[in-house]
């Protein structure tokens, strides 16, 4: 089984600061999202989270839970 992964940009520098304040990335808009109707799915949140996904704990611990559930292929769609 192939678990396709969009990581989260969470970097905490300067030249993000104007769109993510708190120096959180991404993270930071998931937290702030609100309801847009009273039926609205919204906001989700991590089950884990807000984590830096630089972080070498982070990336053994989402390994770790995809391998237990059957995962044997990561698909990367990074662009950096």
């Amino acid at each position: 089984m192939a678990a396709s992964v969009w990581p989260a940009y969470t970097g905490d520098e300067k030249r993000t600061r104007m769109f993510w304040p708190e120096g959180m990335g991404e993270w930071q808009s998931v937290k702030n999202s609100v309801k847009k109707t009273p039926d609205h799915n919204w906001p989700r949140k991590s089950l884990w989270g807000s984590v830096n996904e630089a972080d070498p704990y982070v990336m053994e611990r989402e390994i770790n839970a995809a391998v237990n559930h059957g995962v044997n292929v990561f698909i990367d769609d990074g662009y950096w």
